[in-house]
């Protein structure tokens, strides 16, 4: 199965067997795994006293100490690598190392693409998509042109919103 490293102490504490992790294989044209999750951000178009306020609050989520943590109550992946090389994330990847075989394959990931992060259920969308192809082995094409359409149709109202926010 593909899912979030969120979810491996859930599976890992379900499972009447050892739970095992593995890198995503490497397809005929390139490894294709993305990043996952979403972000924090700031807008733009906010008043400079909100926007200050969110970047002081992303600086302190995101500190080496507040990812780790973060992570390690999550099962998270940390939003900093430095996070990584503190004692408490290294004593977790030694006695948890499926834990951080998404760590050591992030150097290989491409950057989530757009319609997974700013497209309500793009993620699920696609994820519906392959597992069509993978589970029910249907044709690569149609589905595809099927997730395609179901994208564009879904990202209307988020393009319609950004067109209101820029008038």
């Amino acid at each position: 199965m593909i899912a979030s490293t969120g979810g491996l102490p859930g599976h890992e504490a379900a499972a009447k067997f050892p739970v095992g992790t593995a890198f995503l294989p490497k397809g005929p044209v390139a490894f294709g795994c993305p990043t996952g999750g979403a972000g924090l951000g700031i807008l733009s178009s906010a008043p400079k006293e909100k926007q200050d306020a969110a970047f002081k609050f992303v600086a302190f989520t995101s500190t080496p100490e507040n990812t780790a943590w973060w992570s390690l109550q999550t099962g998270y992946m940390p939003v900093r690598k430095s996070a990584v090389e503190l004692p408490e994330l290294k004593d977790f990847y030694d006695k948890n190392p499926q834990a951080k075989v998404a760590v050591d394959q992030l150097p290989k990931t491409k950057p989530q693409d757009s319609a997974r992060v700013f497209v309500p259920n793009g993620d699920q969308i696609i994820g519906k998509g392959l597992e069509e192809i993978t589970v029910n082995k249907a044709e690569v094409q149609p589905v595809f042109d099927d997730v395609n359409q179901t994208l564009t149709d879904e990202a209307q109202p988020v393009k319609e919103a950004l067109q209101d926010l820029q008038s």
